[in-house]
């Protein structure tokens, strides 16, 4: 079968021929190409990193020999998602909803459950509380800003790098969203809407932003730290994390419970087949996957990629 594999990490992958699975494998659909995907490759992420050679792809949609169509997460290495066929033995599955398709509900994986978890578990939001989220731009932010609302927050802002990304999280369901750009007043706008602070921070920048935001936070706040786009360091004064009760709180969603990702997916997708929650993504083949690798690790995609392995790359 063709999949896309990693030979040396740090390297870009290759597109080859590899044996089947031994034993039963389902036909994969759409699979996600993400952030943490990239970092497997790289040979950087602690939670995957096996001998080498490496079928990339950590999950997506595949078809059952009885025609069910299932999400899939972390198959067993050697394989993963960006090959025509996977081994399901040992993955995490959950049963699609009807009126769901493939891509639409791989574009929902790795993004949409670390955005879910993040919030609904780690971040224990309330019904009630007010939300900001930082990078509401990204994969993962865009998805936060409707789980958010989702999951019952009074308020929802997000901050943005450019003011050309304001109308995304708008239309998604931000009440207010502010850009980065102005650091020294960052604070002041980000309390403009609401002077109490914000209960829950969701971070995938860190970085120069975090400090800012945390001025901004409530009393007994949740910051979950979940990426660092902006920067890994940031420097945060005591005082201002003492005054106001606030935790730091660290998400991966590797180190999530098994269970909390599969009620989250299950989640995400009956939200999304109500057309509760959209995602935006474009597909593209195997045989297109290379050409588009480096433009993706440099953050130049602007469009969430679902890879449909058993379909030629779409006009």
């Amino acid at each position: 079968m063709r999949a896309m594999v990693v030979r040396e990490y740090g390297t870009a992958p290759v597109l080859c021929e590899v044996a089947d699975p031994a034993g039963p494998a389902a036909d994969v659909l759409a699979a996600s190409l993400n952030p943490a995907g990239m970092a497997v490759a790289a040979g950087l992420n602690p939670f995957r990193r096996p001998e080498l050679p490496l079928v990339l792809g950590l999950d997506g949609v595949a078809r059952r020999a009885d025609g069910a169509l299932v999400h899939f997460f972390w198959p067993a290495a050697p394989y993963g998602a960006f090959a025509e066929r996977v081994p399901l033995a040992g993955a995490e599955t959950v049963p699609l909803p009807d009126r769901l398709d493939a891509s639409r509900a791989a574009a929902l994986g790795i993004s949409g459950v670390a955005a879910w978890t993040a919030l609904a578990g780690t971040g224990a939001l309330r019904p009630g509380e007010s939300v900001l989220v930082l990078g509401a731009n990204g994969q993962v932010g865009r998805i936060a800003v409707q789980a958010a609302r989702l999951l019952g927050a009074r308020r929802v802002t997000a901050v943005v790098q450019h003011e050309a990304a304001r109308q995304a999280p708008l239309r998604l369901g931000a009440g207010t969203v502010v850009t980065s750009q102005d650091l020294a007043t960052l604070t002041e706008r980000l309390l403009e809407p609401d002077q109490q602070g914000y209960d829950v921070i969701l971070g995938t920048l860190r970085g120069p932003v975090i400090p800012a935001a945390v001025d901004a936070a409530a009393t007994g706040a949740r910051v979950v730290h979940l990426g660092n786009s902006a920067g890994a360091l940031a420097t945060l004064a005591g005082p201002a994390i003492r005054k106001n009760g606030v935790s730091i709180l660290t998400y991966a969603i590797f180190t999530s419970p098994a269970r909390d990702r599969s009620d989250a997916f299950a989640r995400l997708a009956q939200h999304a087949a109500a057309g509760e929650l959209t995602v935006g993504y474009r597909e593209t083949g195997l045989e297109t996957l290379p050409a588009i690798w480096d433009d993706f690790a440099a953050g130049r995609a602007k469009t969430r990629i679902i890879v449909t392995p058993n379909e030629a790359t779409p006009s």
